[in-house]
């Protein structure tokens, strides 16, 4: 990677164009991930016979896939509810093997045992991402009341995920509700 330029100073209000130059090997497959540091030099400040400096850093995240580069891959490694007094949980994690970055979209729901839907919620609503060869763990949150479910009964929670790939990746888990 190539920015230019690599040293400037920027007046306050003032806008400035950076440029970045990507250049993928020939043999490069998959995605390529990197991090670009932008640093305030602020003043030393001077107050009641003490010197501090402040240092602001500002990042910016470049991801490249590489054309050629093999399918999106994805592994649903857990799906979990975790039943508290006040709140449900829900949470799974998804591994993934491949080399580009992938970032799943779906929904968790809660059903009861003839497959009606209780409730959903957004499995990824900030579209976090997972890098190649990671795993990461994504979660919801139900107010225990909000949900109505009986205790002693038998309910599934499902999880239904769009990775990219060429099908979906889902998974259920049975839950039975407690005391708490």
């Amino acid at each position: 990677i190539k920015v230019e330029p690599t040293r400037f100073t920027l007046r306050a209000n003032n806008a400035m164009r950076v440029k970045y130059t990507i250049n993928v090997p020939p043999e490069g497959r998959g995605g390529r991930y990197c991090a670009v540091f932008f640093e305030v030099a602020a003043p030393y400040m001077e107050k009641g016979g003490f010197q501090s400096r402040s240092r602001v850093r500002l990042g910016s995240i470049l991801a490249v896939t590489v054309k050629g580069a093999d399918a999106y891959k994805a592994q649903l490694k857990s799906l979990k509810m975790n039943v508290g007094k006040e709140n449900l949980t829900a949470s799974f994690v998804v591994r993934n093997p491949g080399n580009i970055l992938i970032r799943p979209k779906g929904e968790f729901a809660v059903m009861d045992k003839d497959g009606a839907v209780i409730a959903k919620k957004d499995a990824n609503p900030a579209n976090g991402g997972v890098l190649p060869s990671t795993s990461r763990s994504f979660s919801a949150e139900w107010k225990r009341d909000e949900l109505n479910l009986e205790k002693g009964k038998d309910y599934v929670l499902q999880v239904t995920l769009d990775y990219g790939g060429e099908s979906l990746l889902g998974g259920q888990a049975q839950v039975k509700l407690t005391d708490g």
